[in-house]
Order: structure tokens, then sequence, then C-alpha cells
């Protein structure tokens, strides 16, 4: 069971034929050398930024009240338990960045006018943290997002080149625990399909790992050993629908039909897999991209496809059917946070030790707007104030909070687009 090589560590590796798990943190499983060593560093920080990029409905993601005293509109309400943990910023935006959609290429970069001809973009600011951090780790960065069809993504390499994005999750959980020849990476995959574990490709070696951990740390990895098996029982449900023939329709498709696409399983596998990615300190950096689609996204009452939501007109049938939309992501979420919280990290958790960023392109997506961003930042280990409100042409630049976010990992940053420092008010709690 080899440490990473890395350096001091207390993240181990666990081999078998075609499959490479890594395990959380355990200070049992660590020699005592590398333990006083890695007990001396500084807690390693995270970051993670999820962007929805048909916007987030305003008046159910902003509260009414400013400060600490705040309301939780709909879509805050499934982070309750975290309240006082998180800020939601509004006010905010990156000046110049314009373009309606294509301000989505902007979101971590707040390079100006992305709609213009020649446009070149720049480096996103978890590219920046990756490059502080990546090097401790297994991967620098995870780059993901929602569509089985695309790569687009949210980060960017210094010479303003787009990182694809991975859309599958099977082959994404392959990435964090297979290993082996593209042969053996399938031999894998087609286990996980049959119900099979990947952990049973390193049985013993979990079994020795389990009696060798001490007593606090043997219902840790129990507790995480499940969460990976409960992951592959999502994967092997998630491709068992996929690969069922979809049924005949009753009669011709109407007009700008198209075939529904489950953004919600796949936005909930996506977190699912970025939390255990953290947890066991596989990357440090997520970017995960929700994508809206032109597809009815199968929940109840919703009729409409995602992308026409966006535009929804103020009509109200619309906005209840991207309410429906918007909540269930947001209760994704909530869920993503509980499962960061839940995991001991020091003298901290999970969650205190990773800066979740969320928000959109979109200020309003209904006409392109790109002002007064929807923005929120959970955990990381902020002195959080709720909802923090800026006013018009005095609000700080987006970016600024970029660098206070870069400077909390450990990532040596002045300034970030047009900001030239940190956010006012935001500060860390150590």
């Amino acid at each position: 069971m080899p440490a990473s090589p890395a350096g001091p560590s207390r993240r181990t590796v666990l081999r078998g034929l075609a499959a490479t798990v890594a395990l959380p943190p355990l200070e049992s499983l660590v020699p005592r050398a590398a333990r006083a060593a890695a007990a001396s560093a500084p807690p390693p920080r995270r970051f993670v930024a999820v962007c929805s990029t048909l916007g987030i409905y305003a008046p159910n993601f902003f509260p009414t009240r400013i400060g600490p005293a705040f309301d939780s509109p709909l879509y805050l309400t499934p982070l309750q338990a975290h309240r006082a943990k998180y800020t939601v910023f509004s006010g905010l935006h990156h000046p110049e960045v314009d373009g309606g959609h294509e301000s989505e290429r902007c979101f971590l970069t707040a390079v100006p006018h992305p709609a213009r001809p020649g446009f070149r973009n720049g480096v996103s600011v978890d590219q920046v943290i990756a490059e502080a951090v990546g090097a401790d780790t297994r991967f620098a960065s995870l780059v993901l997002n929602t569509s089985y069809e695309g790569n687009v993504g949210l980060s960017w390499t210094r010479n303003g080149v787009m990182i694809p994005a991975d859309g599958r999750p099977s082959r994404v959980f392959a990435k964090l625990f297979t290993g082996g020849t593209p042969a053996e990476v399938k031999a894998q995959a087609d286990r996980i399909r049959d119900g099979k574990s990947v952990l049973d490709a390193v049985k013993t070696q979990a079994e020795k790992a389990r009696k060798s951990a001490g007593a606090a740390d043997r219902p840790k990895l129990d507790e995480y050993f499940e969460a990976v098996r409960e992951v592959e029982g999502k994967l092997q449900k998630a491709g068992a629908w996929a690969a069922r023939p979809l049924p005949k329709p009753p009669g011709p498709a109407p007009a700008a039909a198209a075939p529904p696409a489950d953004l919600i399983t796949r936005a909930r596998l996506m977190f699912d897999l970025a939390a255990l990615a953290l947890r066991t300190d596989s990357t440090r950096v997520v970017t995960l991209n929700v994508q809206g689609t032109g597809f009815v996204v199968p929940l109840p009452g919703v009729s409409a496809h995602h992308h026409e939501l966006s535009h929804h007109g103020k009509d109200p049938d619309k906005l209840k059917q991207l309410a429906a939309v918007e909540g269930e992501l947001f209760k994704l979420l909530g869920g993503f946070a509980d499962a960061l919280d839940q995991v001991p990290d020091g003298d901290a958790t999970l969650l205190d030790r990773t800066a979740v960023l969320v928000g959109s392109n979109l200020g309003n997506a209904n006409n392109h707007d790109t002002r007064n961003l929807p923005i929120l930042v959970v955990g990381g280990g902020f002195k959080h104030a709720g909802h923090v409100a800026f006013a018009g042409e005095t609000a700080p630049p987006l970016s600024s909070l970029f660098v206070s976010l870069a400077r909390q990992t450990g990532a040596t940053v002045k300034g970030f687009g047009p900001a030239t420092g940190t956010l006012r008010g935001f500060e860390p709690t150590v």
C-alpha cells in the first residue's frame, strides 16, 4: 500500500488488477516520520467551482435582507444546515464581459468581450490554484461537465486554451479508481456494469488496510468504502437505463421535441465523484460546468426544454418549471456540502478546507444580462457574513473574490483580471 509519490502524505493507495483505489487520509496507516512531516505542514486547502450556464433565477436565489440575519429563499433552503458557512454575494460581475451565452467562457477568467471576433481567452482561476497545489495530488485538477455530447468546461490554460471537460461519470470514475491498459480499464468498467465493485479487485489489500487501521480510523474507512459502492450502484443504475431501448412514442412527435436529458442524474453523479476525489486527496481543484440543454429535464411537472425555461419572459408556468429544475440542482449542492462537512479534516471538516464557488455567467438569462451575477461561496474557512450586497458602479469586480479564494489555497496571486486585490470584507478565519 505505497503512499503517493508526492512526498510526505497521509494518503494511501491500494493497487490491484486494473484498479487503483486511493484511501481517505488515515493517520494510523502512515509511517510515524511521514505523519510528523504532514502534521508540521499547514492543512491543505481545496477549491471547487460550479457554474450554471443558463443562469440562476434571481428571486429564488438572492435573499431580500442583507447581513447575517438574511432570509433563505427557495434555492438556499437545502443549505440551511450550513447557514454559518456560506456567503451570498449580490452586485458582483465581470466588467466588460458581455456577449450573453458567450460569457460562459469567461466565468473563471474575467477576460472581456468574449463574443468579439478574434477573442482570445486567458487562464482561469482554478488553473492558477492548480499550479500552486496540483503537484501534491494525483490529478492537478478535475474538469467536469454535465454533457455526454460535448467537452465544454470552465477551465482554461495560461495560453487561453480550453481544457476539455469530461461529462461521462463512468469515465471519471475509471480515472479515479481504475488503472492499467485500455483493455483492463474496459474490463473493470464491465465489472461495475455487472454489479461488481472496483473494491473487489483490491479486496485482500482492503482487508489488510482495515486490520492495520486504528480503532478511530476503521469507521472512517468503512464509511468511505460504502460511499464508493454507493457511487458504483448509481453508475450501474444509470448505465442500465441508458442501455434500454427507448419506448415507441404513442403518436407523432410534437414540434421541436427532443429526447429527454437527465441533467439531474448526471449532475448528482458528478457531485458524488467530486466528493470522492476530494476526500481521497486525489485532487484539490474541481470545476463543474452545469450546462443548459435543449432537452426536457425529466422531472414531474416539467414539459418545456431547459433553454426555453431560462427565457421565461416571466411566464408563471415557465418560472414554476424552471424552479423545479434549478431547485433540484441546489438540492444536489446541499447534499455535496453535507458530504464534505461530514468528513473530519484535522480539527475541522473537509467543507471548512474547501471553498465551493457556485454561480452563473448570466445575471439574467431571460435577456442575456451579465451583470449582478448570482454568486455563492460555501465553506473554505472564511468569516462568512450571510448576504453581502454591493451597489452598482461602486461594486468591486467578481475577480477580486477570485483573488481571495486563490490566496486562501496558498496561491501567490496579487491580482486577477481587473482586480488588484482581494474582496473587501471577505476574510479568512485564520
